[in-house]
């Protein structure tokens, strides 16, 4: 998932980057699988779908549930508060 964040913003410092990785995936579109290569099916079926990076591609997040999914987007959300929390002190 950092990988992925790197990404989507090469020039950013290590605290951006904690940052974006925290809005970019309290925010991203769950029916988008995530995944670093364009290549592969599209499994629309699952909630919350994280592909390996390395070949053969597997799903990470094969067994997520609703529950799961609200637990782990309530995370990323704190994080993002935390983080945003942080850097906004003088």
């Amino acid at each position: 998932m950092l990988t992925k964040v790197i990404l989507l913003y090469p020039g950013a410092n290590l605290l951006e980057l904690v940052e974006r990785f925290f809005f970019t995936y309290s925010t991203w579109n769950w029916q988008i699988p995530l995944r670093i290569n364009k290549n592969g099916h599209v499994d629309q079926q699952k909630l919350m779908t994280i592909y390996t990076p390395t070949y053969p591609e597997m799903s990470l997040t094969a067994k997520i549930t609703e529950s799961t999914q609200k637990t782990i987007l309530d995370a990323l959300i704190k994080g993002l508060k935390k983080t945003m929390e942080s850097t906004s002190i003088p």
